[in-house]
Parts: C-alpha cells; structure tokens; sequence
C-alpha cells in the first residue's frame, strides 16, 4: 500500500538517504539514479553534473564528469522511435582513440584530447525502446566526459527526471521502501502487483491539484510486480529512494545429503543434444519414442519445466559446468571458447576425489573450445555408422572401458543426436513412418530454412526427428543397463537432460539457435537420486540448466556463489513458486526469452520488438499487443533490466578463437549440424 509517512518518518528517511531537498527552481543536483528505471519517453540528455538520468555500468561520477571504470563503459538510453539522432559528446581523452558502440555497432571513434573539453557531434541511428552506448577503450587510455546529448537543442535545459508527460518504471520483489520526490504539479504513482501470474492493481493519484515542495511515500510489495511514477502536470525529481527486499523463505529441506561426501556416488550426466522435452513418452508425447528412458524417469525426479540458459550447444553446456547464465560466463557466440578462470564442475570434483571423464559426439564441446578442463579422460567420437573404426571407438564402448577405473566417478557424456538434420541408422529409420518413406529427405534436411513448408512436410522432418529421439533413446538404454548390470545404478547420482530443444516449425522455423521459442529452450530434466534419498515424482516449478552444479555442490556441502540454485529446494517447496528462467540465443545482439509462471515473454534486442505468450491457453499465440496485456509486458520488460543489468560490470570478457584453426574433425563435425556453411 502507497501511503503518506508520519513527519518524523519522513525525516528518518531522508536523514538515512542522505540527500537534500532541492530548491527545483535552480538547475537540480541529483542522486545517482538506479540503472534498471524503465523510461517512456525520449532520453536525450545524460550529464554528469546532475546526477545520472540513466547511467548504466562500468561508470562513475567525479567532479561533474563521467569516470568510465571499466574498459567498456555503457548507457542506455530509451527511445520512443527508431531514427536518426545527432549526438553530441562533451570529453577529455588522453592514450588512444576510443570506440563508440550502439546496439553493438561500432558508429564512430572519440580522438584524443588532452586539455581541452572536446564538443564532439555526429548523427547515430538508435532503435525504438532500448538503446546501449558502449564506449570502448584501451586499460592505460583515460577517458572522462561532461555529457551526452541525443536530440534537438532545446532538450538541453531538461534537467527534470520526470518533466510533464514521462513515466519512469521500476521492477519490484517483494519488500518495502520509500521514495523522495521533489517539484511541482501533478503525479501518479501506480503500483501493480502480480500474485500467481495475475495483476493486482492499486493506484494513488498524489495530489488531485497542485502539488508543491518535498514529499515521501512509502510502499510496501506483498509479492513482485512494478512501481510506476507519472508526472501528469509540471516537472519532478527523484530526490531519494531506498527499498529493502523481503527475505526469501527458504524452504526446509527435509533431505539428508550429509551421506554424500562419505559415500561418494558415482555421478553420471547423460546429455542428448537438441531434444524438445515434448517429444517423450515421459513427457505426455504420443508416440513411442523413449521407451528406456520413460522407464528410468519412473526412478527419477521428473522437472516438467526445465529451461536450458542457451539455445546453442556450447553456451549451454558452459552454463551446466559452470552454473553460470551466458552473459556470465561469456561464451556466447560461434567464435567463443570457455573464458580462462572459470571453475567448472569436472574441476570442482576432482578437488573433492572424483576421477572424472567426458565422452562427445559433438564438436561445439571439444578440447578445442576449452571443454577438457579438469577431465581426467577426454573421448572425442567422430561418428560414423558405416565406418569399422567407429564399431571400437564410440561412446558406448569407451564407457564399457571409463567403468573399470576405480571411482568415484563423475562422467559426461554427450551424444550428438536428435540435434536436426540427423538421420538414423537402420533399424530406427522410418520407423514413425508407416511404411511411407520421406519424400525427397536429403534435399529437405539440408535446405530446412530456404523456403516455405506445407503440413506434409513438417511431418516428414518430425517422423525424422522422432525417429531419431527413438535411436538415442536406446543408446541411453545400453549404459543404463550397463550400470544395473554393474550394481551401481541404485547408488549413483544419474542425471538425464538435453543442452537445447529444437524447432520443429511451430514459429515457422527449424532448429536452434537463432530463436529462443519454448520449443527450442524448454529441456527434459530427470534426476535419478541415489535410492536411499527416496525422491520420485514430477516437479512443476521452474528450474534452470543453471541449477545442476549448485546442486551438486550442495550435496558436498560447498558454498560458492552461482546463478543456479539447488534443485532440491524446487522439490521441496511447499508453496506457489515465482522462479525465473532465462533463455539467450546465438550471436548478438541477444534474444532473450523469460519463463514465469504460465507465461513465457521474448526480447529481441536488435530492435526491442517482443511477443508474449500464455503456455497454458495458447502457447503459440502471440498475445503481447492486447491491452489486458499492458501491465503484464511492462513487468517482464522491467525485469528484463533488473536481471541485465549485474551482468555488465563483470570484468570478464569473452574469449574468441580462430574458427580456421579447428581441427578438421571438429571443422566436418560443426559443418554437418549447420553451424559453418
């Protein structure tokens, strides 16, 4: 509830703010404001001497000038239409020229200048909604400016956070907080609450006439949703803002893992690559595609709403060993590698006495690309079906021979398919199919985004899919098998998922990568227990690839920082759940899809365009555009820059490689599943 504080109330809250009133009739000094505020209208000046209207990271302010602290200092800025802008920056630099990015787009360079304060002025074209400024620059090179202007002249004298006609929005947890305004006129505060997916509205109009000085409201979240400021008449400022977030609840978890370290279960990951979880039995899917593993999810703890943090296999697979979100680990692209310092979980079990191995079909996680960290036996497979060599030398029999090591055991294993276009082998070939070969496979399999395809088609490519989801699952049977016929499938740690879905042309498009649609993101997740912990069951809250090491590290009693949580929380929890899952895509600038609830919501950022869609009424329809969905789109937009935003003061930057160094297996293998024409 939005309400007036008592007046010693009032005066605590500046006191602890620490800013002073402001006499709005001078040119304002301002408190620095939060980066992740939501703006509607244009942003067109930035200056350092009145605090920051929208300062984002790698930035601090000093004597009236910007002091980038990063080698990438970054804004970001909204506009309401896409365009041409001059803009003009106000600097001093002294070392080598620094590079201007906008929208990941290198626009122009800022020369050296060493005494004097450069007026520099050029035109850029910005995208309708979210715009970042990246300026780039060398470690020894100093840079500092006075301001950045993007419009017309007269935006110059606009000092105000919220002159007449802005709205400035902000993400909200749930917890308590206050907020300091200064001005005069008019002002609307609305505060929108969601419980269980629905909005629940409350709106305060602060004054119905004229409203003059210094106010402070405080406000008060019983569950997460968004603040929302309106000036409806005359001109305000933020003068103070403090929030403390509620603290979580941690469910208790009534689980014993303190056997784990004594024990010490082998821990087995097996990985399918491009697998749509609704394409197994297990996962309610028609046909019979996985016999063996809808059989070992009975074992298990089956996650119905598992997300994968990347569309792309190798991204994917770093945020598994490291627990990271791609935009931490910063492998995000074709041309990336695993940066250098990353602990990763092969690393984090050798330390504690596992011997640890990696097996691979697929080329995106090979030694190359840095996958070999920490892994005592690395098997890279090149498969092929026809080949005497590959009879020795495949991923079935390198495990027959990885199990005669004295464990523990940590093993990961990586098979290639049902990743589009594969086609498997004989007797799993067409066998969905009815008797009715596919017409013209090969040509369809290899021009799968070239043109338009009719219904027949897409069940063509799909009885292909299934049919090889059908192959894979037998490959997963013969090692399941294998460790009941060794004893020591009861005991282990045994996990079952897959990096990334796959499009099946639901959208109108094939395969992964370039778009983060449910159908490419959402993965099967099943958690085979050692079987005195006793778990079995389905869970419908929301978790993450993310969420596998930190649980792994929690049952060795580690505490390490990490972007996942525990899965055993998610099993344990008692009450409805408000997890996130985030989604990136290939390449930038980024796709960005989020998991809430029934909801699932899409960014793309090369123009800020987004689509929404209600997974339990209609996952395929797109219903961001109607206005019962207006709040619903400002709270994911909003929660989009609350989870940006730790991300871009990270030191670590992404490491690329020289694609035209990789090994010729490696080169044949990324050129097989579509990755280099």
């Amino acid at each position: 509830m939005i309400k007036h504080l008592k007046p010693y109330m009032v005066f605590m809250v500046i006191l602890a703010m620490l800013v002073p009133l402001l006499d709005c009739s001078k040119k304002p000094i301002f408190k620095k404001l939060a980066p992740t505020l939501l703006w509607k209208k244009d942003q067109v000046t930035i200056e350092a001497a009145s605090g920051s209207k929208h300062m984002w990271s790698g930035l601090s302010i000093q004597n009236d000038f910007f002091i980038p602290t990063k080698t990438i200092a970054k804004f970001i800025v909204w506009k309401e239409k896409a365009g041409e802008r001059e803009i003009e920056i106000k600097y001093l630099l002294e070392g080598k020229p620094v590079e201007v990015f906008i929208n990941d787009k290198k626009c122009f360079m800022l020369t050296p200048r060493y005494n004097k304060l450069s007026d520099f002025k050029t035109t850029a074209t910005f995208s309708k909604g979210f715009n970042f400024i990246e300026f780039r620059r060398e470690k020894k090179t100093k840079l500092k400016f006075k301001s950045l202007r993007l419009g017309n002249e007269t935006a110059r004298k606009t000092y105000y956070h919220l002159p007449e006609g802005e709205e400035l929005t902000l993400f909200h947890p749930a917890g308590s907080g206050a907020i300091s305004l200064d001005g005069k006129g008019q002002l609307h505060i609305k505060k929108v609450e969601f419980a269980s997916g629905q909005k629940k509205l409350s709106e305060t109009n602060i004054s119905a006439g004229v409203f003059s000085g210094s106010k402070t409201y405080a406000f008060d979240f019983q569950t997460m949703g968004f603040l929302q400021l309106s000036t409806k008449k005359g001109n305000f400022n933020i003068s103070g803002y403090t929030f403390k977030k509620e603290a979580e609840k941690k469910s208790q978890l009534k689980i014993d893992t303190k056997g784990f370290l004594k024990k010490k279960p082998n821990i087995y990951i097996f990985l399918i690559d491009g697998c749509q979880a609704s394409h197994l039995g297990t996962y309610k899917y028609h046909r019979n595609t996985s016999p063996n593993i809808d059989r070992f999810s009975k074992d298990g703890v089956i996650f119905d709403n598992a997300y994968a943090n990347a569309t792309f296999t190798r991204s994917s697979v770093a945020s598994i060993f490291t627990g990271f979100y791609p935009n931490r680990h910063k492998l995000r692209i074709l041309a990336h590698q695993l940066p250098s310092g990353l602990f990763m979980l092969p690393e984090f079990l050798k330390k504690i006495g596992y011997r640890t191995a990696l097996f691979t079909e697929a080329g995106n996680i090979s030694q190359f690309f840095g996958f070999a960290q920490g892994i005592d036996n690395y098997r890279k497979v090149v498969r092929n079906w026809d080949s005497p060599y590959y009879l020795k030398n495949n991923i079935f029999q390198f495990f027959l021979d990885w199990q005669k090591t004295e464990g523990p055991l940590f093993t990961y294993i990586h098979h290639r398919a049902p990743h589009l276009p594969i086609i498997p082998p004989p007797p799993f070939l067409d066998i969905f199919k009815g008797g009715k070969l596919a017409a013209n496979r090969e040509r369809m399999i290899q021009h799968l985004d070239e043109r338009a395809f009719t219904p027949e088609e897409v069940q063509d490519v799909v009885d292909d899919y299934d049919s090889t989801i059908r192959y894979v699952d037998h490959q997963v049977g013969k090692l399941l098998n294998t460790l009941k016929a060794q004893g020591l499938y009861d005991a282990s740690l045994i996990i079952f998922t897959s990096d990334h879905g796959e499009a099946l042309y639901e959208h109108g498009y094939w395969g992964h990568g370039t778009s983060v649609y449910d159908e490419a993101s959402r993965v099967p997740l099943i958690v085979k227990f050692p079987a005195d912990m006793k778990l079995s069951g389905r869970v419908e809250t929301i978790v993450q690839l993310v969420d596998i090491f930190p649980t792994v590290a929690a049952f060795a009693g580690e505490k390490r920082y990490f972007d996942g949580r525990n899965l055993l929380e998610a099993i344990t929890i008692q009450k409805e759940d408000d997890s996130f899952a985030f989604t990136t895509s290939f390449g930038h600038p980024q796709i960005l899809g989020i998991r809430w609830r029934d909801w699932y919501y899409i960014i793309y950022l090369h123009d800020n365009s987004e689509e929404l869609f209600n997974l339990k009424t209609d996952p395929l329809k797109n219903v961001v555009a109607l206005k019962e969905n207006e709040d619903l789109a400002t709270f994911f937009r909003a929660k989009f820059l609350d989870w940006f935003n730790p991300f871009d003061n990270l030191e670590r930057t992404s490491q690329s490689v020289d694609l035209k160094k990789l090994p010729q297996d490696d080169y044949e293998n990324l050129k097989s599943l579509g990755y280099i024409n």
